[in-house]
Formats: structure tokens, sequence, C-alpha cells
């Protein structure tokens, strides 16, 4: 009898704590959880359906763990027979409860995580000064000073509830700054009619604090708590030794942000002729290049008497990493963008192609063939060589707008500059907050070239097919049709 004792009590301890991995290569199955990570949206996914992520909210360490249920994520209650803390890693439980079922989670910046756990309501600050930057940097810093699990699971590092041991424990990742995109992919793969667009809003609520308001020892500590975030997740760290509050309004107005072949460049001799106005004369690409050398080196490119400084670097808009960076240090600064047609803007990229050297990859491949090695690409690397995807304005225009207020962001179309320059500088010049110029020359272009060759109208109709969505799309976003576009679409 005690033979039998021990072998049953040896069997459940081995089963339940030391069992080889071997024993969990089950098949996953169709069931989808949520892992609920503190201030990642979270909330407004348990809210479509009055949700409470329940039974796996865990004590935390135990050995027991959640009842084992077939219920899709949002009909799971808590368990209110226990007193668990709240948003605890699944894995830290044994067995882990999730291990044989499709986990999904949602993952942030780092540094608008911090903020926002700042304002939360049952974690954050509520001493007085609420809304001073001092008491926002002395609560983060104190707080990431002190956490420990055992006491909460807010401001713990998202790389934890992703990873265990190195081995991946969450099977779909989403991102707090795409929320409403990525979880309706996820619905529509696993055929669930679910939508968060209604309950999700992604706007600050943190005293109107962003990112510029972290000073140097809060970057410090967030870069070294969240170190594994940045890596894994794909955000940029702020290098430590540049200074995030340098005064915008001082440093920086404006950028053009693009497009490339736009007409960016004409632009630059056109502002400049305002005694207001000031843009460095050439492209930067301190926020997709440069940006290790600190901003510090980058303001200096601004040191003029001008009241308002600006510059342009027509890559930035087709670059999310410097829409990210840009938003960073300079949340209120307003945007440029020039849309030209973008058949006519792919050709004329392909076309100052041919005029650079032979090392050039593009050089002597012609623009259908470049057309249909674009097609077949499947990643999403940004390349200085990408010809066809720089003309997905809709794409570009949206994340611009995930980030910057629409009244930051001033759209202009490079064919009606080049029809009628003087309207249509004096509203870029109304953006600025200055008037036209009294004498304002219309005649100083820059890089206009005439084409060896012309397109055949197969590969427009080929081109206009691929673009057709992309171009009723920011029809669309814009509020109406482009005729100077529309004359190249009718064959």
């Amino acid at each position: 009898m005690h033979k039998l004792s021990f072998l049953f009590v040896f069997v459940f301890v081995y089963k339940h704590y030391f069992r080889p991995k071997s024993w969990d290569k089950e098949p996953t199955t169709q069931r989808l959880e949520f892992v609920h990570i503190t201030k990642t949206g979270g909330s407004s996914i348990e809210t479509t359906y009055n949700m409470v992520w329940g039974r796996c909210h865990y004590p935390f360490p135990s050995s027991s763990h959640c009842q084992t249920h077939t219920q899709p994520f949002w009909k799971l209650a808590k368990n209110k027979k226990e007193n668990p803390i709240w948003h605890s890693p699944p894995h830290y439980l044994f067995p882990n409860p999730y291990r044989h079922v499709d986990t999904f989670t949602v993952v942030r910046n780092p540094y608008t995580r911090a903020i926002s756990e700042y304002n939360c309501p049952w974690f954050g600050y509520k001493g007085e000064n609420v809304s001073s930057p001092k008491t926002l940097n002395r609560w983060i810093q104190d707080t990431l000073r002190s956490i420990k699990p055992r006491n909460t699971f807010h401001l713990w590092p998202q790389y934890d509830y992703v990873y265990h041991k190195g081995e991946r424990q969450i099977t779909h990742i989403l991102q707090y700054e795409h929320l409403i995109e990525n979880f309706t992919a996820l619905m529509q793969k696993y055929d669930l009619n679910v939508s968060i667009e209604n309950v999700f809003v992604n706007r600050p609520r943190n005293h109107g604090f962003n990112i510029s308001d972290l000073d140097h020892d809060s970057i410090q500590i967030i870069n070294q708590h969240f170190r594994n975030d940045f890596e894994a997740f794909g955000y940029d760290k702020i290098p430590e030794k540049a200074n995030p509050n340098i005064n915008s309004n001082e440093a920086l107005d404006f950028i053009v942000v693009g497009v490339q072949k736009g007409g960016t460049s004409s632009m630059i001799a056109y502002l400049n002729q305002h005694p207001d106005v000031y843009i460095y004369p050439r492209e930067i690409h301190f926020f997709d290049k440069y940006y290790d050398k600190g901003i510090q080196w980058y303001e200096k490119h601004f040191e003029s008497k001008k009241r308002i400084k600006g510059e342009k670097t027509p890559i930035y808009c087709y670059d999310k990493k410097s829409i990210n960076r840009i938003h960073s240090h300079y949340p209120n600064v307003k945007l440029i963008i020039l849309l030209r047609e973008p058949i006519q803007r792919a050709y004329s990229q392909w076309n100052m192609c041919q005029t650079r050297n032979d090392s050039y990859p593009l050089k002597n491949v012609s623009f259908e063939k470049v057309i249909e090695n674009d097609l077949a690409r499947k990643d999403l690397v940004i390349r200085e060589t990408d010809i066809l995807q720089r003309g997905y304005y809709d794409d570009q225009i949206e994340y611009i707008l995930s980030k910057f207020d629409r009244k930051n962001l001033y759209i202009g179309i490079s064919e009606e500059i080049k029809a009628n320059k003087k309207v249509e500088y004096a509203k870029i010049f109304n953006f600025l907050g200055v008037h036209l110029p009294d004498e304002f020359n219309t005649a100083v272009d820059r890089h206009i070239r005439n084409y060896q060759t012309r397109m055949t109208d197969d590969t427009i109709r080929l081109m206009h097919n691929i673009y057709g969505p992309h171009i009723n799309r920011t029809y669309a976003m814009l509020g109406r049709k482009i005729d100077l576009w529309e004359k190249y679409y009718k064959l």
C-alpha cells in the first residue's frame, strides 16, 4: 500500500513538474486565448465581448492552474474563488495551461507604455503635480528601480510574456501601434467575427505627455529595464546621449517627408525665397541613416536667423522607422508631402537610376523587370532600390496619420503645383504660418530631365492595375479625384 501511494505521488509530481518537453508536443487546437499585457490595449479587446481575462489571471507562482475550458477567449470569466495577481504570464504556472492552444498578445513601444502606466488609475501616480514632467520622470525612475513581479506585473517587460528560457510561448504578437489592423487580420485567420474598431481609440490619455517629456535618466532606465523588448519587437531605442527635451518650436518647424521624384528638390529653392523661412539645402537623412549621431548633430543644420526652419528628406514618408523617430523628438512638427502621379513617379525614379554608375543595382535593368521583381518581393524590408512600393501613398499617409494629427500634415499634388505655382505655394506658405512673398520667382525648378524612352501603353495599363486600389484609396483620403492624374489612365 505504501509502495502504491509512493508511486502515485511520484507520477503526479513527475507529470506536473518534471515531465520532458516531448509530452507537450500535442498539436495546437484552433482555440485562441488572449494574454493581456498591461497598457497595450488589452481592455479594448476584453470590452469587445464584456469579458475579463479570467481563469488565467493566476496567483504567482502557483502549483494550481486555471481549469481547462473550450470557450473562445471572450467567454472566459474571472475565477472569483481566488484573489489572483493580475496579468501573470501563463508560463509562470506549472504546467502552462495554454501550452496546447494558440495564443495572442499585444506589445507596445516601451517608452509610451511607461508613460501610460503613470496614468493608470490602479497602478500609476496618485499624488500632487500630476501634470508635471518632473513628477512623471521621478515616478518612472523610482518605480522601475523597485518593481518586483510578486507585487505587480505592471511595467513588467513584455519579452517575459512572449519568451521563456529563450523559447517563444505566444503564437501571435500584435502591435499596439497597429492594433486595429493586426487584430482584424488575426480574427479573419481564425474565422472569428470580432472587431475592436468601435472600442479601441489609440490616443494619448497621459496628461499630454509624450516621449519628448522623458529626461535622460528615464530614457536610460527604460532602455535598461526593457532592453529585450526593444530588440525582440523592433522598437527603436533613443540613444542615451541624445536629449529629447530640445524645444522643438525653436529647433525645427517643418519637414518635407516625401515623395522622392515628387518635386521636393525644387521646393528648397521656392521656400528659401521667403525672408522668414529656412530649409536646409540638402537631404540630411538623419532619421533613416544617421540617427546614431544624435539630435544635437541634427539640429546644428538649422542654425539660421530665419524664424521658420525645416528640411527635406523624401525617404522619410516611406520609412516607418523614420516617422516613429520624428514623432518621438518632434511630435508637433509640421510635415509636408508632395504626391506625384505614381506611375510617372516610378518611371522617373527608374530613369534617375539609369544615370548612376554601372555598379548601381538597377542600372541597365529594364523598367518592366524592376516592376516584376518588386511584385515578387515578400518581405517588408525598406530598400533604396524600391520603386513600385513607394507609390503606395495611401499606406504612407495612413501611417503618418497614426502618429501625427491631420492638422500637422500638408498634402500637395506635384502636378497642381507645377501648373499653378503661386496659388499652390501660397497654400504651403500659409500652412507654415506665413504669406507668399511679394517677389516670388516661379522658374527655379530643379532636376528636370528628358526621358530617352517612354513607357508602352501595355506597361501603363499594367501599372494602373497595380496602383488602382491605392490610387482610389488616396482619393478617398483627399476627398477628391485628381484630374491631372486621370489623364494618364485614359488610354
